[in-house]
């Protein structure tokens, strides 16, 4: 008999789900997946200078209606970079796809100093 790749059983998964979705009435009847992740700017605790330049240039490239300039968020694993880009991503009304660097690395894009 194959063993489940996840331990937890479907049921308890849906449940849980719909607990967040009721915690959360924004996302009652949503069927997106449920996120403790803050959604936007505002939301995001910490970092008051970044979130002001962000702000600021978020503001600016919504107004000329042009996509957003280049950006690079770096550092060590937990700060919340991924968060910061799905939240930029929403703010400018546009599709995230994280792609961890280690992928990158080897394929000529991923460079050390």
């Amino acid at each position: 008999m194959a063993r489940s790749k996840n331990p937890i059983p479907p049921d308890s998964l849906k449940e849980a789900a719909e607990e967040l979705r009721v915690m959360n009435p924004e996302k009652a009847g949503d069927d997106l997946e449920p996120t403790l992740r803050p959604q936007h700017l505002d939301e995001y605790v910490g970092q008051t200078s970044l979130k002001d330049s962000l702000r600021i240039t978020l503001l600016a490239a919504q107004k000329r209606k042009e996509a957003l300039e280049h950006l690079l968020l770096s550092g060590p694993p937990g700060l919340g970079k991924t968060t910061l880009a799905s939240i930029i991503a929403r703010e400018m009304g546009v599709n995230l796809k994280p792609l961890p660097a280690l992928l990158l690395k080897g394929r000529g894009i991923w460079r050390r100093s």
